[in-house]
């Protein structure tokens, strides 16, 4: 992670809105600004928010010290590629929909940017003309617009002024306050102005591209960067992280994946990862839930493990919050497990030791709190905490502890004496013997793995 000498104690760059795939974004402590490029139609309004990740045209790439960072995703751009997008269901699901388009029905458009010096350096670029609005906002809250024109604009959040200077074919501004301000302007309907963001219009094309900065500081010229980015380019496509024979690809999606993981908690002020960015939508922070937040600490381990010793304390920080019981839900006995293979790649003991207690009350958690027979074996749900009233909480706990969010035999279930019996039908308890000989081996994993 980049950081720059100055009284700003920490200074981050990234995707950090949830679904601002197509941006980037400062952070400094609990202030965060950044830019993101929405697609603009009168038929659909705008490309935005979960749009943006249901539209990723190629993997997304970013070299963990952020020399190089890409996204690329598509966006309609002729009646009929509007309508083959609009005619897909996209709201209510978690999976990214594949839509096919003719020739020209579509653009590519492409992010590439860095973090050099305190300042992100960037250009997008497409292959077919469009036009398009590039929002700048406060990732999380409302920012005060200070100035915008043509060559870019400053905005205020709380300690922090946001410089974003442009090149490219650039139109005035808008000021708004609220995004059905910006449909109805773009439709060429009465709007009314506002202070919190800006849209500014700007056409891209083949051989016509928007280059930017962004910075904490000062306003920084975004002419002339450009081949800085590409070199960055070629040396982490020649560096990074591959694999070949039976795992070809295999490293670099993992790769892939961290990038697009990569996340920021304005509240905790740390870099974390989210299991998903089509859940939140724009303006949000990542995602937390427990055990996926283990699982992406270790995908990052192999490549950044810098991230991930940051995304491992940031989980077990969310645990010790409101303590093991109140913690995030998915909290499940994998976890553990996850924990201790991440460390071992990371190899860092003073990690280790800094939040193995946790990890210790993490596991002894279960036996008080998830063996509500008495016969010696862990079972999902059942509980003797006394906040644990409603049978509906039992099954639903045991779902997320068992990784099965929406199985049968516990969705068809019920509780009875604090415990989450299993259902109809169901002659032999496998997960609860299973769970304590992980519970068991958790326990010799983790004896042998703590320095």
């Amino acid at each position: 992670m980049n950081t720059v000498p100055s009284d700003i104690s920490r200074l981050c760059a990234g995707i950090f809105e949830l679904s601002g795939i197509s941006g980037v974004s400062l952070a400094a402590g609990g202030d965060v600004l950044g830019i993101r490029m929405v697609g603009m139609d009168p038929s659909i309004g705008m490309l935005d928010g979960k749009d943006l990740p249901l539209s990723l045209a190629a993997p997304l790439v970013g070299a963990p010290d952020l020399s190089y960072c890409r996204c690329e995703w598509r966006v309609p751009i002729t009646p009929a590629g509007i309508h083959r997008y609009a005619s897909k269901p996209r709201r209510q699901i978690n999976a990214p929909t594949v839509v096919s388009y003719a020739p020209g029905e579509a653009s590519v458009l492409r992010i590439e940017w860095q973090f050099v010096g305190g300042t992100v350096r960037g250009r997008y670029s497409s292959d077919l003309p469009v036009r398009l609005a590039l929002i700048s906002n406060g990732c999380f809250s409302p920012a005060e617009v200070l100035r915008a024109d043509p060559l870019g604009a400053e905005l205020q959040l709380g300690a922090q002024r946001l410089y974003l200077a442009l090149d490219g074919k650039v139109e005035p501004p808008l000021v708004l306050g609220d995004y059905r301000e910006l449909e109805r302007a773009w439709c060429g309907q009465p709007f009314e102005k506002g202070t919190k963001f800006v849209a500014h219009p700007v056409s891209i094309s083949p051989g016509q591209p928007l280059d930017f900065t962004l910075s904490f500081q000062e306003a920084v010229t975004p002419a002339g960067h450009y081949p800085a980015i590409q070199a960055a380019e070629k040396l982490y496509e020649a560096t990074r992280m591959r694999s070949t024979g039976d795992f070809a690809d295999a490293a670099e999606a993992v790769s892939s994946l961290t990038a697009y993981s990569r996340a920021y908690d304005p509240v905790r002020q740390s870099l974390q990862t989210t299991v998903n960015r089509t859940w939140g939508g724009i303006n949000r922070p990542g995602l937390i839930f427990g055990w996926d937040n283990f699982f992406m600490a270790y995908t990052a381990a192999w490549e950044d493990p810098a991230l991930a010793a940051e995304v491992l304390e940031h989980i077990l920080g969310v645990y010790t919050e409101n303590g093991i019981d109140r913690g995030p839900t998915q909290r499940n006995l994998i976890i553990p497990l996850l924990y201790v293979r991440t460390l071992a790649v990371i190899g860092d003991d003073a990690l280790a030791r800094r939040t193995w207690p946790l990890i210790l009350q993490f596991m002894r958690f279960f036996f008080p709190h998830r063996d509500g027979n008495g016969d010696g074996l862990i079972e999902q749900g059942a509980s003797f905490h006394h906040t644990n009233l409603a049978p509906g909480e039992i099954i639903q706990e045991a779902m997320d502890e068992s990784g099965y969010d929406d199985f049968p035999i516990y969705s068809a279930g019920f509780g009875e004496g604090r415990r989450a019996l299993l259902a109809s039908g169901v002659g032999f308890d496998w997960s609860s013997r299973c769970l304590t000989a992980l519970f068991f081996s958790n326990a010799r994993l983790s004896a042998a793995a703590i320095p």
